[in-house]
């Protein structure tokens, strides 16, 4: 296998813009007079439990096949100290949402009547017909046990969890549904962020008070994802291990499936948490060749601390020009860069990607230049 080659963004001072039009488009928040009424709640706790730091995700699909987009929305709830993640609390500050678009512009809570149950600690959530009956389903990652919810085709669905052997372990955030070997039914890429549980929750803080603060996921180890093959029968088998998946241990938080080198094969891009990010090329035969790619966002001392997840046109891949957003605490011990402090603007004008032989893409090497902040 080729090595692959990967290049860090080119940062530069952005040049004084010169004053522009009002922009033609604007947004207004309609959730709350629409009926999307959601708070997500993190559940903070003295402990400082490390999943209290991400936020969650939601899902828009079509559950009823009315022709409207309906929203299903992801809750974490309050992580309360010896909660076995996983298990039902029945705890109605973490229950997931799923609003039925009633085709007028505005909403419906229909969470009981779905009979739609998950107060795990929620991450995110994906929606795709896995069973190919022409109803979307829900798959839903979770820190502990995730959560497969088939579409009954009447409004209503069923945990499958268990029957379909998807609930995996740890600590899952994103995920993506795709048919990896062309067999007719979609197979499950489940993305993992750390080797973390509540009884490996290490000390960070002042000693001397006892006072706690989040650790770094640095010292954290990193972990793999799991891959799981539809076997066209309701059922999923974990072949992790098997397609070559298992081999690479990141620390991931995204992942978009692409056919990058157009050869008829999805292939799958994960976005990891200071950890060079992935590229899985597809083989066939449900292997994977794992690729490394630095990750594309550094802070102004050159250390990783986030990812960049894209939406990839196909066949629009190559030599684009990007421009990226980024922000900066301008703190060395800031583990937790917020964008509301300083918006670094690095308008990166480098092209990904110039050449692509034997399934591997060959990106030029870039300098890195420390970004002004303004």
């Amino acid at each position: 296998m080729k090595e692959l080659l990967a290049a860090m963004l080119l940062l530069a001072p952005a040049a004084p813009k010169a004053p522009t039009a009002p922009c033609p488009v604007t947004f207004t928040d309609v959730a709350p007079s629409v009926g999307l009424r959601f708070l997500h709640v993190r559940g903070a706790t003295p402990a400082h439990q490390l999943p209290e730091t991400m936020g969650s995700g939601i899902a828009w699909l079509d559950y009823d096949n009315d022709g409207w987009m309906d929203l299903y929305v992801v809750q974490s709830g309050v992580f309360a100290p010896g909660r076995d993640p996983g298990h039902r609390t029945g705890d109605t500050k973490a229950q997931d949402r799923l609003f039925h678009n009633n085709g007028n512009g505005t909403f419906t809570d229909v969470t009981e009547k779905a009979k739609l149950r998950d107060d795990g600690y929620g991450m995110g959530a994906v929606a795709a017909d896995y069973d190919n009956d022409g109803f979307v389903d829900i798959f839903v990652t979770n820190f502990g046990r995730n959560i497969l919810y088939r579409n009954n085709g009447d409004g209503t669905f069923s945990d499958v969890t268990a029957k379909a052997g998807v609930a995996g372990s740890g600590w899952s955030t994103s995920a993506a549904f795709a048919d990896f070997d062309g067999d007719g039914f979609l197979d499950l890429f489940v993305v993992r962020y750390l080797d973390y549980s509540v009884e490996k929750n290490y000390f960070c803080g002042d000693r001397a008070s006892g006072r706690r603060d989040y650790c770094h996921p640095t010292l954290y180890p990193a972990i793999s994802n799991l891959l799981f093959h539809n076997n066209g029968n309701g059922t999923f088998t974990d072949i992790s291990e098997k397609s070559g998946i298992s081999a690479a241990r990141g620390k991931g938080l995204g992942v978009v499936v692409v056919d990058v080198d157009n050869d008829g094969k999805p292939d799958i891009y994960v976005a990891n948490d200071t950890t060079m990010n992935f590229l899985f090329h597809n083989l066939g035969g449900n292997r994977f060749e794992s690729n490394a790619v630095f990750p594309l966002i550094f802070n102004t001392f050159g250390h990783p601390f986030g990812n960049l997840m894209c939406f990839i046109p196909e066949r629009q891949i190559f030599n684009r020009e990007i421009k990226v957003f980024m922000s900066d605490s301008n703190r060395v011990d800031d583990p937790f860069p917020s964008s509301a402090r300083n918006q670094v603007e690095a308008p990166c004008p480098i092209k990904i990607g110039t050449a692509i032989r034997d399934g591997v893409v060959y990106v030029p090497k870039a300098r890195s230049i420390r970004p002004a902040v303004r």
